[in-house]
């Protein structure tokens, strides 16, 4: 086996033209569309991807499966219409330069304030998806009275992270994110084998399948599925070093970078719900397992928290810089601000975690509103400034948007909804 991977790995640099073999399996090089694919499809994949079987739950397999392709398509729809207006106005490097050259500043800052709510919001749900693991473990543990340790899960996570969240830059944390990529693919498996595992089905006998399900439910429901396939923010950072940057390249990466992300949660969605049926929680792991799957899921439990502690100064960086410019108008960095954002970021996410304990409403909210309004509305007003001709694809994907921020409305409502108790 392994002279054959030495003679495939030798054989793989070699011919003029590269072989669909050559492709897929040879050397990942950083300017590369297999490099810039990768790193799109990263971007979307996050903690947020373990409430997806409970997508299927809320509205049924039938119509959960649905909102997963019509999420899929949208955001192929709403990346044709990124790289059309990037193309007429000459090509960008960032997602911001793109927003003011095919927009106009109000559209900009608009964008700009979403995204500090969005990061916020994310971050927000990252401690929630942690607190939520670690009971979840202690349950299994069979710790007496593990609720009432919640309050400490919360502030241990804040004191663990406040020094994360102190430097200047990323530096090498960064790559600590495919600590939680790798964890989810561990995940993801492991929750094919419980789909399959007779002591899974005996405990979940009495669960039903639900097929179609017609109710409020829906909007939550798009909200998650829409959150999952967030990544369009990041498309430019995942093209920065690409060589060729044509319209074809950029269709090609977003294209198969939005198809891996499709195979990889329609995995996760139905070994996920197929197991557990109308029990299914709103994070996957936290569900009860048989004997011989705790240590296993343990075990994901702890890849995914400690990948979600190390993400979270990752994506607060940006966040940080966000609220500079906009606050102050400078993106300087200095101790002071560093330590007084942090200070500020860990007090306040500390109290809504406490007081949101429930994650589905959080990516309802995001997914609704940060999502929608990121990846769909600025984007289309964009397209519509570039293209002054109002053609017939224009009026569609106007009306397109329409219904898209009409369901991400509905969502929002949901998830507020769901928070205040009404």
């Amino acid at each position: 086996m392994l002279s054959f991977l030495v003679v495939l790995s030798v054989h793989l640099g070699t011919g003029e033209r590269p072989t669909c073999l050559q492709r897929c399996f040879g050397p990942l090089k950083t300017e590369s569309v297999r490099a810039a694919m990768l790193a799109l499809s990263v971007t979307a994949i996050g903690g947020g991807v373990l409430s997806l079987p409970y997508v299927c739950r809320l509205c049924g397999l039938i119509v959960g499966l649905t909102l997963l392709i019509l999420g899929y398509g949208a955001t192929l729809w709403s990346f044709s219409m990124i790289i059309s207006a990037d193309m007429k106005t000459g090509g960008h490097y960032e997602f911001k330069n793109y927003c003011l050259s095919c927009t106009n500043t109000k559209v900009l800052r608009v964008f700009e304030l979403t995204t500090i709510f969005y990061l916020y919001g994310s971050l927000v749900g990252y401690q929630i998806i942690i607190s939520n693991l670690i009971q979840a473990a202690m349950r299994m543990l069979n710790v007496q009275g593990h609720e009432d340790y919640r309050l400490y899960h919360i502030l241990a996570v804040s004191v663990i992270t406040f020094p994360l969240c102190l430097p200047e830059g990323v530096s090498k944390l960064r790559y600590a994110t495919f600590i939680t990529i790798g964890a989810i693919c561990y995940t993801a498996i492991l929750l094919v084998v419980q789909a399959f595992s007779p002591s899974m089905r005996e405990l979940y006998k009495d669960a039903k399948l639900e097929l179609f399900k017609l109710d409020w439910g829906i909007f939550n429901a798009f909200g998650i599925t829409f959150f999952a396939f967030t990544c369009q923010a990041g498309f430019y950072s995942a093209i920065e070093k690409l060589k060729k940057r044509d319209e074809g390249h950029k269709t090609k990466i977003a294209f198969r970078s939005c198809s891996i992300n499709l195979v990889f949660y329609l995995i996760i969605i139905l070994s996920g719900y197929l197991s557990s049926y109308d029990q299914t929680p709103d994070i996957i792991l936290s569900r009860p397992v048989p004997s011989q799957f705790k240590i296993p899921v343990m075990i994901a439990q702890i890849l995914i928290s400690c990948g979600l502690c190390i993400g979270i100064p990752v994506n607060f960086f940006p966040l940080r810089k966000a609220i500079f410019n906009q606050v102050l108008g400078d993106t300087t960095y200095s101790c002071k601000r560093a330590i007084i954002t942090a200070v500020i970021f860990s007090v306040s996410s500390c109290l809504l975690v406490i007081v949101l304990p429930n994650i589905n409403s959080v990516l309802s909210i995001l997914g609704g509103f940060g999502c929608v309004v990121i990846c769909f509305v600025v984007p289309m007003v964009a397209y519509i400034n570039v293209l002054t001709e109002r053609t017939v694809q224009v009026i569609v994907s106007f009306i397109l948007c329409s219904i898209v921020v009409g369901m991400g409305m509905g969502s929002c409502i949901s998830g507020v909804y769901k928070i205040i108790g009404i």
